[in-house]
């Protein structure tokens, strides 16, 4: 098994959800005063420029109609992340909409697209459209960025691996989850999730490793 040590990087309007650095667990869904908001985690140790991660950028796009219409909105979610992190401010650069890509339909009840796009310096900037949450993040060695968005009735983790991932878990509360997975894209919908917790990811690779989020304590 592979492990990775995690950075916390948190985009949360007023309560989605809470994650304490000395648990184990990532983040535990709490009541929604708003619609929908957004948690992320990343590895920034690594610099593997997206397009070698992620093979879906190297795909004709159909939708590019709705790319565009995005793009400015994912651009501000990339200047956000910067002002906000003091550590290497600016380092991801404005998103590009020249590589940007629907990876998954159909996603939740609403129902969203999930569209991501790489940015200047190394990061990609993802979304749930039309409207839903947006951030940017480094991924991991192993591809893995992902955030968590909390609606009133139900709540979607949803994120990128890398082309080695074949498939995605989630833990909550002790219940294994397989997430649909195309495209780079994965996304899981948990309903009635207040108070439930997201405790691990879990990927599994080609060469029937696995990598768990967080890594396991020994």
């Amino acid at each position: 098994m592979r492990a990775t040590v995690l950075v916390c990087c948190l985009v949360i309007a007023a309560g989605c959800g809470s994650s304490d650095p000395k648990s184990s667990s990532i983040l535990r869904f709490e009541r929604a005063k708003g619609t929908s908001s957004a948690f992320v985690l990343g590895d920034r140790s690594s610099r593997v420029p997206p397009k070698r991660i992620y093979e879906v950028f190297s795909r004709p796009q159909q939708g590019l109609d709705l790319v565009e219409a995005i793009s400015a909105r994912l651009r501000t979610s990339c200047k956000r992340e910067a002002e906000e992190d003091e550590e290497s401010p600016g380092s991801l650069g404005d998103a590009s909409p020249a590589t940007g890509r629907v990876l998954l339909d159909d996603v939740g009840a609403r129902p969203y697209d999930l569209v991501a796009m790489t940015t200047e310096h190394g990061g990609v900037a993802f979304s749930l459209e039309p409207k839903g949450s947006a951030t940017c993040a480094r991924p991991t060695s192993d591809g893995l960025v992902f955030a968590a968005q909390l609606d009133p009735r139900d709540a979607i983790v949803f994120g990128l691996v890398g082309d080695d991932v074949t498939s995605v878990d989630l833990v909550i509360d002790g219940e294994t989850r397989q997430a649909r997975l195309g495209q780079n894209g994965f996304a899981v919908e948990i309903p009635s999730p207040v108070g439930k917790t997201l405790q691990k990811i879990v990927l599994h690779h080609a060469d029937g490793s696995t990598t768990e989020f967080p890594a396991t304590r020994r």
